[in-house]
């Protein structure tokens, strides 16, 4: 009985001298690496004899429970708060995540987005799959994009625009450059919030000649005589225009 208990002061002493001593683990706590010294018995004792006490969301590499004694590293990515904004409803929600990027963050919270959307992150614009800061809290801006149909001079082409960008900014950021005179089928400050439909005439010049004196001007009207009007000028008893103003 006596060298049994010897044996077991024995080991309880040896495992005393080793928890004493701890040992050495590579920690990395959202992309940050450093060696960390503990005496912890599992990752989740290191963890909070480092500071890091898990929370709801946390993602953590190997599991929290695992012994330490087979471990050389353990990863941390800490949740965060993000705050999610989606257009064109303005819709709020909140969300706590560990994703590192927009995509990830939109998916977890049950959206699953195109290449063409648009993500705003902080008010900056940023790519869906562009690496984010890990351990902050966040304000996510998600706007879905929308099919916009252009018509002009009988061609149509189909652009995929953001929801909420203004209509002449969306034109503007796909290469279609608009001058004042050039007529549009809504107006030029509509806000994009569902797929659309527009026409486009370009402003062509032309040279009003009316009693005597003569403007160079641009026009997209469709006729003389709306031409004519845009112009302050107007066909009143015996007045008339070469062409006719129904031309």
């Amino acid at each position: 009985t006596q060298l049994y208990i010897l044996i077991g002061a024995l080991i309880l002493g040896l495992a005393g001298g080793f928890l004493l001593m701890g040992r050495d683990v590579t920690l990395n706590v959202n992309g940050t690496t450093s060696i960390l010294h503990t005496r912890g018995l599992t990752v989740s004792q290191a963890l909070n004899g480092a500071g890091y006490k898990l929370q709801p969301g946390d993602e953590v590499d190997p599991a929290a429970n695992t012994w330490l004694n087979t471990v050389d590293e353990i990863k941390l990515v800490q949740s965060r708060p993000v705050l999610l904004w989606v257009d064109p409803d303005g819709t709020v929600s909140q969300l706590t995540s560990a994703e590192g990027t927009a995509r990830g963050s939109l998916v977890q919270a049950g959206i699953s987005p195109a290449d063409e959307d648009v993500v705003r992150v902080n008010g900056r614009k940023v790519g869906l799959d562009d690496p984010l800061k890990l351990g902050q809290g966040i304000a996510l801006q998600y706007q879905p994009a929308f099919p916009l149909q252009i018509t002009e001079k009988g061609d149509t082409k189909t652009l995929a625009v953001p929801a909420s960008e203004l209509l002449g900014l969306s034109l503007w950021e796909n290469g279609i450059k608009l001058i004042g005179a050039d007529k549009l089928s809504l107006p030029f400050g509509q806000q994009v919030k569902a797929a659309m439909q527009i026409s486009l005439v370009r402003a062509v010049p032309v040279t009003i000649v009316a009693d005597g004196e003569e403007t160079k001007t641009l026009t997209g009207a469709a006729t003389v005589g709306e031409a004519l009007q845009q112009n302050g000028i107007t066909l009143q008893n015996l007045d008339y225009s070469e062409p006719d103003e129904a031309s």
